[in-house]
């Protein structure tokens, strides 16, 4: 979903800030982008030199309180692999007591406190550090926007401190606030790394056979909907899906997105359309190897493996908004040889989405051929993408095939993959993360499978359905506890800090990673969420959860928990439903009505965000095979999720 942040961020402005805003920096060119604090937290001086203040609703500034002490305030950012160079910062403030001499606004040289911890006599040393901006006269309810230009860089922590200039306090919203918007840096005037290409539109678009489509609403026809939301099935024709739920489809700058139409095993259409189902076209009508086609986060170019007339499998592209829709190869390594994996076992070419950064002006793509990962990186199809070399990874599974592949999409040196067992070729094994670039083994995301072998029973934790974050920073996963039938949670983890390093550590010195030794020594501590009553009575838990393109809200299907004859749990009825990812509060919207047992996905709809917040699509085989793909609309007075 990371091009769908081109929808979100530039229809984003200052004068009227979105509801919801980023926790950290969006990788997308395109601006504003809306970053809140990570900590922010007041300190007051004298009696109160100790306490600390960082779970308060309000940040107050004040030269003398009602006690004769100082109070100064703090707010912290972290800025992540923005893609591209930051024209301009502004501090947002919302006031609820006003003043007429408020505050100048320092960055503090140090940015290694935390909200929990910080107090007047630990506080962040000022000294000799600039003003970066003076605040003027305020007024309650009023916003304020402080130019902090000078003091922010992609790729760091900065900090500011709130310093009062008289004794006319003034207070503000602090993070915490339960109903006042947030303190935002605002990032925006973002020139691109890579110069822009010309995106594709519903006119511009490669011309492709018209591919006969017959889309229609349907919400009366489902099981069950909130009311106000609105269910379309858009395709028809064939057996057609989306690709998965962490594959972009949508075609940025476009009110397009692109979908897999299947013919037979193994034998696969790259198909598009517009998110009202119009002017549907056939990209491809050669077979590929996969049902998932890619398209680069600036929607310039499509990418998917395809089967070669001597067995071998090629990796192949087509720029979108070229005079054809000819694929072509875009690297001379092939993803499958005629022989197929030297183990055996079942072999599905693997690669990732496109990964970009400031460092890397081009895209970056990684694939598989046997036990190895190759990346190559290139701007768009008619010739071959320059080689990054080769890589081993070190995990004790090294020796058998990929399950899945997937770059950090803002930093293209760290991948996420799984692996399958070699012997029946669906055996998940855990969950890595690799740096190809700093080398050294790879760490465990969650428990898998193999947390059972080595004995780990207090950790009966099995992870999948794995996705980064837009920010390329965090990943969730689902979790079921016990064994794969039994209920799932959502997990949240952090992963990496904003210079593309593991994130072993927390700003506050405490350790990022669970456990003392061996597997357990070398796993990322997440964040549970486990509300999963759409507070109607209805108890769903997650399948497939995708990211917002602000990271500020999750789409998933899930499953209703139906109790299994001789105990536990089975999947029931599917529904599609939004969650806040801060407080696990979800939002019930549809049934999909899927078949158990009959969809490849086995029951369980693959969705995503189709450009913005209110507009999913998903797939379903709601009236038999085959699978169609539908969208989901609702109204934005839904939001944002408690």
């Amino acid at each position: 979903m990371l091009l769908a942040a081109l929808f979100i961020l530039t229809n984003c402005t200052a004068e009227s800030p979105p509801p919801h805003e980023l926790a950290a920096a969006t990788s997308a060119l395109a601006s504003p982008i809306y970053l809140r604090p990570t900590d922010d937290a007041t300190v007051v001086s004298l009696t109160h030199a100790n306490t600390n203040y960082g779970a308060d609703p309000t940040l107050q500034v004040d030269n003398l309180d009602s006690e004769g002490g100082i109070e100064r305030s703090f707010l912290r950012f972290a800025i992540g692999n923005v893609a591209g160079r930051i024209g301009r910062a502004r501090l947002r403030l919302e006031v609820l007591a006003p003043s007429s001499d408020t505050a100048d606004v320092y960055k503090t040289p140090s940015a290694s406190w935390t909200e929990e911890t910080i107090t007047w006599n630990n506080q962040p040393g000022i000294g000799t550090a600039p003003r970066v901006a003076s605040m003027p006269s305020t007024t309650a309810g009023s916003l304020v926007y402080l130019d902090v230009t000078s003091a922010v860089a992609p790729n760091s922590v900065v900090s500011f401190a709130l310093v009062p200039r008289s004794s006319d306090n003034a207070d503000f919203t602090s993070k915490e606030h339960p109903t006042g918007r947030r303190p935002s840096l605002i990032l925006d005037n973002i020139t691109a790394c890579i110069p822009p290409v010309s995106t594709p539109t519903a006119l511009n678009h490669c011309p492709a056979a018209p591919l006969p489509q017959s889309p229609r609403e349907v919400t009366s026809e489902m099981t069950r909907v909130t009311p106000g939301v609105t269910v379309t099935q858009l395709t028809s024709n064939g057996w057609n899906n989306i690709a998965y739920y962490d594959i972009p489809a949508v075609v940025a700058g476009s009110n397009r997105f692109v979908y897999s139409r299947v013919r037979a095993e193994g034998a696969n259409d790259t198909a598009t359309m517009t998110l009202d189902g119009t002017d549907a076209r056939l990209l491809t009508d050669e077979d590929a190897s996969s049902p998932n086609t890619f398209v680069t986060p600036d929607g310039a170019m499509a990418y998917f493996p395809r089967k070669l007339p001597d067995g071998r499998v090629g990796l192949m592209a087509m720029n979108l908004n070229g005079s054809t829709c000819s694929p072509s190869p875009i690297s001379e390594l092939y993803l499958l040889s005629p022989a197929g994996f030297p183990t055996g076992g079942e072999f599905v070419p693997q690669l990732s989405p496109a990964s970009r950064s400031c460092s890397i002006d081009k895209w970056v793509i990684a694939f598989a051929t046997d036990a190895q990962v190759h990346r190559i990186k290139g701007k768009g199809a008619g010739s071959l993408w320059a080689s990054m070399g080769d890589v081993a990874l070190s995990d004790p599974y090294s020796h058998e095939p990929f399950h899945r592949l997937r770059l950090s999409p803002t930093c293209p040196n760290i991948l996420m993959y799984s692996r399958n067992r070699s012997t029946d070729g669906k055996g998940r094994k855990d969950i890595y993360l690799a740096d190809l670039d700093r080398g050294g083994p790879p760490y465990y995301l969650g428990y898998g499978q193999d947390a059972f072998d080595a004995g780990l029973t207090s950790f009966r934790k099995i992870p999948s359905h794995e996705m980064w974050s837009n920010d390329g920073l965090r990943v969730s996963y689902t979790q079921a506890v016990g064994n794969d039938h039994e209920p799932r949670r959502l997990v949240i983890g952090d992963i990496l800090n904003p210079d593309c390093t593991f994130r072993t550590v927390n700003p506050d010195g405490t350790s990022n990673l669970e456990g003392t030794s061996g597997i357990a020594g070398r796993t990322f501590k997440g964040r549970v969420l486990n509300n999963w009553d759409d507070g109607d009575g209805h108890s769903y838990v997650p399948k497939f959860c995708s990211w917002s393109a602000d990271d500020d809200l999750f789409a998933c299907s899930g499953y209703k928990l139906v109790p299994a004859p001789d105990a536990g749990f089975v999947e029931g009825p599917s529904a599609i439903f939004v969650m806040n990812p801060s407080t696990g509060y979800m939002r019930f919207l549809t049934t999909t009505d899927e078949q158990p047992g009959q969809h490849p996905y086995h029951g369980q709809s693959h969705l995503q965000f189709a450009g913005n917040k209110t507009t999913i699509l998903f797939d379903s085989d709601r009236s038999g095979m085959p699978a169609q793909v539908y969208k989901v609309t609702y109204p934005e007075s839904m939001l944002p999720l408690p």
